[in-house]
């Protein structure tokens, strides 16, 4: 079959991961900014440098206010199901990509919980083929196409 796409609703989202009605301390939902992405930042996962590597990226901001990045989206999708990490977890962010070229490192971030996923794509990521992300279901289904 070719290729498709998979729309991930907020609903499915925010019960597979962010469980934010309120973190341990008590706080409410207070919203978080993703950090633009510099040559300092490296993967949760292996340690890898994000802007050495093609694909969209991701990042999560815990409720203790840490921030993790991720240089594929696989790796982000997994820690966001991993028991570990999930009641952890305040907000997760992906990469728009949407009318940009793919390797293009601009930051373009979206919550994941307001993302498009397009599977089963041609284009690799950091650790060979990964989850385009995009913030608009056309651009999305483009992309499939």
């Amino acid at each position: 079959m070719g290729k498709q796409y998979l729309t991930i609703i907020s609903t499915l989202l925010a019960v597979l991961t962010l469980s934010s009605g309120c973190s341990e301390n008590g706080d409410s939902n207070t919203l978080s900014t993703p950090t633009d992405l510099t040559r300092d930042e490296v993967c949760m996962l292996d340690g890898m440098i994000l802007l050495d590597h093609p694909g969209p990226k991701g990042q999560i901001i815990f409720k203790n206010d840490e921030q993790h990045f991720f240089c594929d989206t696989k790796g982000l999708i997994s820690t966001l199901y991993d028991q570990n990490y999930k009641t952890k977890i305040k907000q997760a962010f992906v990469q728009d990509f949407g009318r940009r070229k793919w390797g293009s490192y601009n930051n373009n971030w979206i919550n994941i919980k307001e993302a498009f996923l397009v599977i089963d794509s041609n284009q690799f990521g950091a650790m060979g083929p990964t989850l385009a992300t995009f913030s608009i279901h056309t651009d999305a289904d483009n992309f499939a196409k």
